[in-house]
């Protein structure tokens, strides 16, 4: 049985264009791919945290009330 290599999805590019690449090889790969179609490296997208997503915004405390004291 072969082994396959666990890697993480990583994000290169600049200015305004961006992709995704397989951490091992740095190959083109689509997003939320399985699989690597380079080297078949398992990819895996937890560590990836794109800033600017809602998704990824920690909340941060300001001091201020939001909803009406009663």
């Amino acid at each position: 049985m072969e082994t396959r290599i666990r890697t993480e999805a990583e994000l290169e590019g600049g200015g305004s264009t961006w992709w995704y690449v397989c951490g091992e090889c740095h190959g083109a790969i689509n997003y939320q791919a399985d699989t690597c179609p380079h080297c078949k490296a398992i990819v895996g997208w937890e560590g990836l945290g794109l800033p600017g997503l809602a998704v990824n915004r920690k909340k941060i405390y300001t001091g201020e009330q939001t909803e009406p004291a009663e």
